[in-house]
Protein backbone atom coordinates (compact mmCIF):
# COMPACT_ATOMS: atom_id res chain seq x y z
CA UNK A 1 0.00 0.00 0.00
CA UNK A 2 1.62 3.48 -1.12
CA UNK A 3 1.26 6.04 1.95
CA UNK A 4 0.20 9.33 0.12
CA UNK A 5 -1.56 12.76 0.47
CA UNK A 6 -4.66 12.62 -1.79
CA UNK A 7 -4.80 15.94 -4.04
CA UNK A 8 -8.05 17.88 -3.98
CA UNK A 9 -9.93 18.24 -7.11
CA UNK A 10 -9.30 21.55 -7.74
CA UNK A 11 -10.79 23.27 -11.02
CA UNK A 12 -8.19 25.10 -13.34
CA UNK A 13 -10.45 28.08 -13.80
CA UNK A 14 -11.07 31.05 -11.30
CA UNK A 15 -14.28 31.79 -13.02
CA UNK A 16 -15.84 31.71 -16.30
CA UNK A 17 -17.97 34.51 -18.15
CA UNK A 18 -20.47 32.94 -20.49
CA UNK A 19 -20.83 35.99 -23.91
CA UNK A 20 -23.42 34.86 -25.87
CA UNK A 21 -21.28 31.98 -27.63
CA UNK A 22 -18.12 32.92 -26.14
CA UNK A 23 -17.04 31.84 -22.73
CA UNK A 24 -14.18 33.69 -20.80
CA UNK A 25 -12.55 31.77 -18.25
CA UNK A 26 -9.75 32.87 -16.27
CA UNK A 27 -7.29 30.00 -15.21
CA UNK A 28 -5.06 29.23 -12.22
CA UNK A 29 -1.88 29.68 -14.67
CA UNK A 30 -2.76 32.52 -15.92
CA UNK A 31 -3.35 34.51 -12.89
CA UNK A 32 -0.05 33.21 -12.05
CA UNK A 33 1.56 35.02 -15.30
CA UNK A 34 -0.39 37.93 -14.46
CA UNK A 35 0.72 38.60 -11.48
CA UNK A 36 4.09 37.50 -11.94
CA UNK A 37 4.46 40.21 -14.90
CA UNK A 38 3.24 42.80 -12.46
CA UNK A 39 5.77 42.15 -9.82
CA UNK A 40 8.65 41.67 -11.87
CA UNK A 41 7.87 45.47 -13.52
CA UNK A 42 7.36 46.61 -9.70
CA UNK A 43 10.54 44.71 -8.54
CA UNK A 44 12.51 46.79 -11.91
CA UNK A 45 10.66 50.28 -11.01
CA UNK A 46 11.96 49.76 -8.04
CA UNK A 47 15.47 48.99 -8.70
CA UNK A 48 15.88 52.00 -10.93
CA UNK A 49 14.94 54.40 -8.32
CA UNK A 50 17.95 52.88 -5.71
CA UNK A 51 20.94 54.79 -6.34
CA UNK A 52 23.31 52.41 -4.00
CA UNK A 53 22.60 49.65 -7.02
CA UNK A 54 24.51 51.86 -9.69
CA UNK A 55 28.06 52.34 -9.37
CA UNK A 56 29.27 56.19 -10.19
CA UNK A 57 26.56 57.37 -12.37
CA UNK A 58 22.83 55.97 -12.05
CA UNK A 59 21.33 54.99 -15.07
CA UNK A 60 19.79 57.86 -16.63
CA UNK A 61 16.74 56.31 -17.21
CA UNK A 62 13.80 57.28 -15.30
CA UNK A 63 11.34 54.57 -13.71
CA UNK A 64 8.49 55.57 -16.60
CA UNK A 65 11.29 53.92 -19.11
CA UNK A 66 11.13 50.83 -17.61
CA UNK A 67 7.30 50.86 -17.65
CA UNK A 68 7.09 51.76 -21.56
CA UNK A 69 9.93 48.84 -22.21
CA UNK A 70 7.52 46.38 -20.44
CA UNK A 71 4.78 47.19 -22.03
CA UNK A 72 6.11 47.07 -25.74
CA UNK A 73 7.93 43.69 -24.51
CA UNK A 74 4.66 42.55 -23.84
CA UNK A 75 3.23 44.32 -27.16
CA UNK A 76 6.10 42.42 -29.58
CA UNK A 77 4.97 39.29 -27.46
CA UNK A 78 1.16 39.64 -28.09
CA UNK A 79 2.20 40.06 -32.04
CA UNK A 80 4.00 36.88 -32.15
CA UNK A 81 1.65 34.89 -30.28
CA UNK A 82 -1.36 36.27 -33.06
CA UNK A 83 1.70 35.43 -35.67
CA UNK A 84 1.90 31.64 -34.63
CA UNK A 85 -1.78 31.04 -34.65
CA UNK A 86 -2.13 32.06 -38.19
Amino acid sequence: MLAAIPFPSVSPEIFSIDIGSFTFALRWYAMAYIVGIIIGWRMAVAFVRRPQLWRGERDGRPPRAVAERARRCLRRRRRGLRRSLR
